[in-house]
């Protein structure tokens, strides 16, 4: 299921070197999770209908799958270790036929949200702090056939049960990619970048610096996501 593929294309390319722009004042951490510049990508299977790019060698990593109704999480894990150094989910919720058109009339339409979890480095097996980089977008699909109508929102959100930080600088888009670059299309390409950013010298009992934070001139200890980036392919 799992086959490795060249990740940049040019649109990419182009969308990530506009986004680094934001975080070029910010201290930079050393080279993590967090900061990972994606090379290859490895598509992951979240349903029947959506795929997102991970770089995360099947071969190295476990992708661990809990499913819900219209909702799936996968974690993945260091084989070696079982350390968890990503998440990736999806939630589904069903929409009527979004302006009756008569010629999809037999298919279903779906608002769909992706996500993809970056954190700091984890530290006797926890992390600090985090951020989730989501993408929502509307979708018609008929069979196996699917396509991406629109993108609703791309957004950064702090990751839920960590220590006392803020999201600095966010900024997230997403572009129709694929075999159109326009819309509908069969994929979506997300990009962002944001700045983890806290007061705090200590976590947990250890240094901040510990979670790949750097204390700046201002008293404020910050760590920068860049080139964020997944694709999401929608059907076949």
């Amino acid at each position: 299921m799992f086959e490795a593929k060249k990740f940049f294309t040019a649109s990419l390319a182009t969308a990530l070197l506009l986004s680094s722009a934001v975080v070029a004042s910010a201290e930079i951490s050393p080279a993590d999770e967090a900061t990972i510049s994606i090379q290859q990508e490895f598509p992951l299977q979240l349903d029947d209908m959506t795929t997102i790019t991970t770089p995360y060698d099947p071969a190295l990593y476990d992708f661990i799958k809990s499913e819900e109704p219209n909702e799936v999480t996968v974690k993945v894990a260091e084989k070696t270790s079982g350390r968890i150094v990503s998440t990736y989910g999806e939630k589904i919720q069903t929409q009527d036929n979004p302006g009756k058109m008569a010629i999809m009339a037999t298919g279903t339409y779906t608002t769909r949200t992706v996500y993809r979890t970056y954190t700091d480095r984890e530290v006797n097996g926890k992390h600090f702090a985090g951020a989730d980089l989501y993408t929502v977008y509307n979708c018609y699909q008929s069979g196996s056939f699917g396509q991406i109508n629109s993108v609703s929102s791309t957004y950064w959100s702090p990751m839920g049960g960590g220590g006392n930080f803020y999201l600095e600088a966010p900024n997230a888009q997403s572009q129709p990619t694929g075999k159109t670059n326009t819309f509908p299309t069969n994929q979506v390409t997300t990009t962002g970048t944001v700045v983890l950013t806290t007061k705090e010298t200590s976590a947990f009992g250890v240094a901040i610096s510990k979670f790949s934070f750097n204390l700046g001139t201002d008293g404020y200890s910050r760590l920068p996501i860049r080139d964020a980036a997944y694709n999401i392919n929608f059907g076949e």
